[in-house]
């Protein structure tokens, strides 16, 4: 009984001691690396795995302040790269979210992340198919169509 007992509050603690440094409340407003600045994202996370490693651990934590956000994706940017996350989740009201990744930069300054909500994800693919690419912009689009449509949770019929 002593070593169940024993057992459970290690595990908490070990618990509290990983998930405590996410659950930061006194979370400064993201501000991206082109100055801009999202009241519903905030960076949780920004460190290096290594010092001179080229590469970060970043989490941000995306919060439903007004209303619910219906969230398609995450798009985490760097000086050196972009990873989207298909996230295709809704937030409720008053509830938070964290979204990352491991990625290269140069400066953890120049990490960077937009919210992709499905409205606008929604309207994004309708402007790509009424627009009708050229032959040179056909892949481009495409590829961004098919991470919309993943992200959404379409299948579509072509």
């Amino acid at each position: 009984m002593n070593k169940k007992i024993i057992f459970f509050t290690l595990a908490a603690l070990v618990g509290s001691l990983v998930i405590a440094p996410l659950q930061s409340t006194q979370a400064a407003p993201y501000v991206g690396g082109d100055g801009s600045v999202s009241k519903y994202l905030t960076k949780a996370k920004v460190e290096q795995y290594k010092k001179g490693s080229p590469y970060w651990s970043y989490i941000v934590k995306a919060c439903a302040t007004d209303y619910p956000l219906a969230v398609a994706m995450i798009d985490l940017k760097s000086d050196v790269e972009k990873v989207t996350l298909g996230v295709n989740n809704v937030i409720p009201k008053g509830q938070c979210s964290f979204y990352g990744a491991v990625m290269k930069a140069n400066d953890g300054k120049t990490l960077g992340a937009t919210m992709i909500l499905k409205t606008d994800a929604l309207t994004e693919a309708q402007s790509i198919l009424a627009k009708l690419p050229s032959t040179n912009q056909k892949d481009a689009s495409i590829k961004r169509l098919m991470e919309l449509y993943n992200s959404l949770g379409f299948i579509p019929k072509l």
